[in-house]
This record gives C-alpha cells, structure tokens and sequence, in this order.
C-alpha cells in the first residue's frame, strides 16, 4: 500500500500540473510566454510550478514549493536515518564494535548523519554544476536499483538463495542494464552523452534489463554454488544483540513469536500478490498496449484516465492521512488527555539493562532492572 501511495502522488500531481502547463503555454500571461520551456526548465521539474502558478496564482506557486521542500526533506531524513542504521548497527556493531554500549551507538550514529548530509550535498552541488537534472537523475537510479527488487523477493521467497548470488548478482545486473542502456543509446541516437542518454526507448531498455537479468544472474549462481544449508529469513531474528540502552518497549519489539511469523507471512504473500498485480498490469500489459495502438488518447480515453487518477489519488490521501490517525487513537487519546489535564503518569520509569542476547523463545529477564526515578534522585 506504501508502494502504491507513493506511485500515485507524484504521478497524479505532475500530470495535472504539467498538462496544465502544456495546455497553458499560448497563453499571453503564461510565464514564457512567447517562448516554450526549455529543457533545463523541464528537466528540473518547473511545468509543475509553472501549471500552479497560471491556476492558483503566486499562492499556488508557493505551495508548490512547499510540497516540494516537503517532499526533499522527508527523502533527505529517510535517507539519513537509513544510512545511520546500516552503519551504526549493520557495520560498526557487527564487525568493528559487537560490545559496543549505547552511548557508543549514539555517538556513531550522529557522525554517520553529519558525514552523509555532507556527502549529499557535495554530491547534490556536483549534479548541478554538470548539469544532471531529475529526470535524468530519477532514470539512472531505476537502472542502478532494478536489481534489488528481485533480490528482496527471492529473499523472502526462495529459500535455495546464497550469499554469494546476492553479492555477484544484483552488481551484475546493474552492469547489464547499463550497458543494455548506454548500447540502446548508442544504438537509436547516434552518439552517447548525457541529453541522448534520456531517450525514452534507451532508458526502457536499460530499466527492463536491469530488473530482469539481476534474478537470472542470482537463481543461476545459486544452481552453480548452492549452500549446504538452506537460506532462512526466520534465523536473522534468532539472536539479536541489543546495546545497554533498551527499555521494555524495544526488548518486547524484537521478540517475533509464532503470531508475529504467521502475520508476516500472510503479509507477504498479500505484497508479492499486489506487487505482481502492478508489474504485469500496469508496467508490462498497459504500457505494451499502448505502445502497439500508437496513438494519442481520444476524449473519453483521456477522461476516463483523469478520473482513475484522481480516485487513486483520493484513496492514497486517505491512507496516508486518515488511517495512521485512526490507528494512533489510543496514544493521541492518553497524550491529549495528560497534556490537557497537565497529567503525569504516577510512577515514572527508567529502564535500564545490560547487553542482550534475545531469542524468539525467551528473553532472559534477569538482565533488565526497572528503577524508580524517585529513588535515582535521592541516591
């Protein structure tokens, strides 16, 4: 649903922004106006805020920008906090610290922030000084991260999966699709450099062979290179250590009972069902249909396509925004009725434990000392 929410904001809002510009450029009030946009203008995303400013005004420009410092810097914090993540615990805790205290995760944790905000800004200002706008960025990504998607779902499904499959094989199928890509470009343009390397049919290609060879490459390696043992997604969670900062709520988030385990496995079937449903249906049967009828969309055809759109559109608003809040009820229901009441909770707690090593089955509970706050101050 995540996936289907994100698909639809973006798509729903650039084609009407943008076919409002399209539609709007022999206009005398257009803001080109005699003069079409130019590529640089249509590659950094404009005809957006250029569509919202003809129908709202300046106040639509200015939302527009808003969404758009919106969008950049909750991708910026996502980005952040994954990086954080992957360093602090996949790295720094597995290879170079495993007794690292929590005050030592922390730390690390905060310089992996700073290092990557610098890393992304540097590579921002690069991006922009060579001229890569976002769409050509937006493309090169779709190549580079196709082989991922494969990846994922053999690792939650195909239990003959080794390690070394996912080392060679998600790199090889980067390298097949940007060779399929810049070959393709080569091919149709004539000459390969950065305004060729956007045409239409090139980055297909290169997308489509990127996120089919890299499940090839991995299935055959596994079929050369098996494992003795079978791959299990279930022994990740087996025995997690946890740092000497964790409280109650985080000891019992970890632990993934028999519940739990039937739960995700429902989900996920439910996800590969969605996620197969969009890839035949709307990137695969749509789009070949469309381009075998070649033609341009008749008044029906093109209504009833706005119409979809903006069903689809409604019902991502209302996931995102209605049902995290009807989800949320009971904790914003205990917020507001202490904040209202300047309540506190009787017997505040800080819990305290010492490393973990957490099992699905049990949890040595000897470990966690609860401490009233009370006591901690008198002492």
């Amino acid at each position: 649903m995540g996936g289907l929410c994100w698909w639809i904001i973006p798509m729903g809002l650039g084609s009407s922004a943008g076919l409002a510009c399209r539609a709007l450029l022999t206009n005398p009030n257009f803001v080109t106006y005699p003069n079409e946009l130019s590529s640089e203008e249509v590659g950094s995303g404009m005809p957006v805020i250029y569509g919202m400013y003809m129908i709202l005004g300046k106040g639509g420009a200015a939302a527009g920008l808003l969404m758009l410092f919106m969008s950049v810097t909750s991708a910026t914090s996502a980005e952040l906090i994954a990086f954080s993540s992957v360093a602090t615990y996949d790295i720094y805790k597995i290879y170079i610290n495993p007794k690292a205290t929590g005050n030592q995760l922390v730390r690390v944790s905060h310089i992996a922030v700073c290092g990557f905000s610098l890393f992304m800004a540097v590579l921002a200002v690069v991006f922009n000084y060579i001229g890569v706008t976002v769409g050509w960025l937006l493309s090169f990504i779709g190549i580079i991260l196709s082989p991922e998607v494969g990846a994922i779902v053999l690792m939650l499904f195909w239990s003959r999966l080794t390690k070394l499959s996912l080392l060679i094989g998600a790199p090889l199928g980067t390298l097949t699709g940007i060779a399929c890509w810049v070959g393709s470009t080569y091919n149709l343009g004539g000459v390969v450099n950065k305004d060729t390397l956007m045409i239409s049919e090139a980055t297909f290609v290169g997308n489509i062979t990127a996120l089919v060879s890299g499940p090839i490459y991995m299935a055959i390696i596994s079929y050369l290179h098996p494992e003795r043992e079978p791959f299990d997604l279930k022994l990740l969670g087996e025995s997690i250590k946890l740092a000497d900062d964790v409280d109650q709520e985080e000891l019992k988030a970890v632990r993934v009972g028999i519940e739990d385990q039937k739960v995700l496995k429902r989900q996920s079937f439910y996800s590969f069902l969605a996620n197969a449903f969009c890839l035949l249906g709307v990137y695969v049967i749509i789009d070949c249909a469309l381009y075998g009828w070649g033609k341009d969309f008749s008044k029906s055809s093109f209504v009833a396509f706005i119409v979809i759109c903006m069903i689809w559109v409604i019902v991502a608003a209302v996931y995102i925004i209605i049902l995290p809040l009807y989800q949320g009820r009971h904790s914003l229901k205990f917020l507001l009725e202490h904040l209202i009441k300047c309540k506190f909770p009787d017997r505040p707690m800080v819990h305290s434990t010492e490393s973990l090593s957490i099992s699905n089955d049990n949890v040595s509970e000897e470990f966690v000392e609860v401490v009233d706050v009370e006591n901690v101050l008198k002492k």
